[in-house]
Parts: structure tokens; C-alpha cells; sequence
């Protein structure tokens, strides 16, 4: 007897396909697979950590929330007082001279007045914080500009720039050669113009010591044939700063740790 062929002849009909509907099906499922491989041979993200910083990257706490709203940006806070007053005067409008009426002006009087003075304890008070971030964007600035008698001022005597996971360094009088050699108005890396991205910043463990970690974006004045940066580039590095006996903020350690095209540099020797 002859027998009609098994549904079962092939192993894994359901990849392999009986019929033509089925075998589209293995088909599609079979280029996911390889897609998927190919995915996670050479994952997207590890080229995407390459062009933008990616979350992984070294970052600073928050500060407090009191402290963030009541002294640097007090702006919400004052809005809602603001919004609160008004809708108490509305209502002792509406009440009237009667007791309630009277209270409820009363109330919106002192919520005004508390706006008016959160906005003037804002503005009184420089958290250390803020006086850390504000010498972030100094310093960036001064490099930039290869500025040498802010850079000389900035810098503590102890200042050293090392990769985190690199055995070389460079000492204070280096740094200043080095952004003196390679950052100058007539060198291929000169820098056109910048903008800082993100500016995070902590103070601590002590008063007189603090971290900041800078984001900026370089656009390049000119870029030679054998330049290794295109025109404009990302670049984020973490700043250790500590007081001076004059209580002025100094960097004592620059860190890069992220460069746009090459990811990761905390590796690399900065050393001569």
C-alpha cells in the first residue's frame, strides 16, 4: 500500500514549512533569528555610547530638595505662592468685610509677602553648589580660550589630569604646556565656540572639597588633514575641586571620561 507522505516526515515542519503559507512563516521567523543574532553580536548601543553619553556614565547625586528649590531655583516655589495668594484674595473678594474675608485677605497678604521673600533669600544665598558649578563653567571657559592666567589661578598647586584606570598622569605645569600647545588660536584643535551641555555638582565629604561633572560641546575653529576630532565634538570629564586659604574653589584632579567617537577614555594614559 502506498502510504501518503507523514506530516511529521521533517523534524520541524513548523520551521521547515508544509505548505507555502507555512514555509513563509519558517522563512520570517528564520530572518529574525539571524537579525537577532547579528543584533546581539554587535549590539547598536555599544555604537550609540560612542556618539552620545550614555547613562552608565559616572554621575552626582542630586542635591536636596529644600535646598534646590528654597536657594537655586526657587522659581516653582514662587509660582505656587504666587498662585495661592491670588486665589485667597479672590476669595475674601467674594467674602466680603466679614471675619472670614478679613482672615482670607490677611492670609493672601502673607503668602505674597512669603513669595517676595523666598525670592530675596534665593538671591542672597550662593550654596556651594552653585559657587562649584558657576567655577566649572570658568574653567571650561579659561581652557577654551587657552587662557593662561585664569587656568593659573583655577588650577591648584597639586592639579593633575589622569584617566581613572590609566597608570600616567599629568602634573600642573603640564596641563598648562599642554592646553597652551593644543588649544592655541593657531593650532588645529582651537576652539571656535562651546556650549555646556550639563553641569552636575556636589560638595563634599567636607565643605572644603567638591566634585563637578561638565558636559560641553566644542565646535573647532579649524581641523587639519591629520585632526583625530571632527569639526565639533562632546566631551565629558569630572572636576575635584577643594578651597584655597582664601576660600576660593581650585581644581585639584580633571578627569576626562567620555569623548563624541570614542566612548570610554578613562582608560587612557594622559601622561607625556
Amino acid at each position: 500500500m502506498h502510504e501518503s507522505p507523514s506530516r511529521f516526515a521533517c523534524a520541524d515542519s513548523w520551521l521547515c514549512g508544509s505548505d507555502r503559507s507555512s514555509a513563509t512563516w519558517s522563512l520570517g521567523v528564520r530572518v529574525v533569528c539571524l537579525l537577532g543574532m547579528v543584533i546581539f553580536a554587535n549590539p547598536a548601543s555599544a555604537q550609540l555610547e560612542k556618539l552620545r553619553p550614555p547613562p552608565s556614565l559616572p554621575s552626582l547625586p542630586e542635591p536636596p530638595l529644600a535646598q534646590h528649590f528654597l536657594f537655586e531655583n526657587p522659581y516653582p516655589v514662587l509660582i505656587m505662592l504666587g498662585m495661592l495668594a491670588l486665589v485667597v484674595l479672590v476669595l475674601s473678594r467674594r467674602l466680603g468685610r466679614t471675619k472670614p474675608g478679613r482672615l482670607a485677605a490677611g492670609g493672601g497678604v502673607l503668602l505674597g509677602l512669603g513669595a517676595l521673600g523666598a525670592l530675596g533669600v534665593a538671591g542672597a544665598v550662593t550654596t556651594g553648589r552653585e559657587a562649584v558649578i558657576s567655577q566649572s563653567r570658568v574653567f571650561v571657559e579659561a581652557v577654551a580660550r587657552d587662557d593662561q592666567p585664569a587656568l593659573a589661578s583655577l588650577l591648584s598647586v597639586q592639579a593633575r589630569l589622569y584617566a581613572t584606570r590609566a597608570s600616567k598622569s599629568m602634573d600642573r605645569q603640564a596641563i598648562l604646556d599642554w592646553i597652551d600647545v593644543n588649544l592655541d588660536s593657531h593650532s588645529p584643535y582651537a576652539v571656535d565656540h562651546l556650549r555646556i551641555l550639563e553641569t552636575q555638582a556636589r560638595v563634599g565629604p567636607s565643605r572644603e572639597t567638591a566634585r563637578s561633572r561638565v558636559t560641553v560641546r566644542l565646535w573647532l575653529s579649524r581641523v587639519n588633514a591629520a585632526a583625530a576630532l571632527p569639526s565639533s565634538t562632546t566631551f565629558v570629564c569630572m572636576l575635584d575641586w577643594r578651597k584655597d586659604g582664601q576660600g576660593h574653589w581650585q581644581v585639584t584632579d580633571i578627569s576626562p571620561i567620555w569623548l563624541q567617537g570614542w566612548g570610554d577614555i578613562s582608560a587612557f594614559d594622559m601622561g607625556r
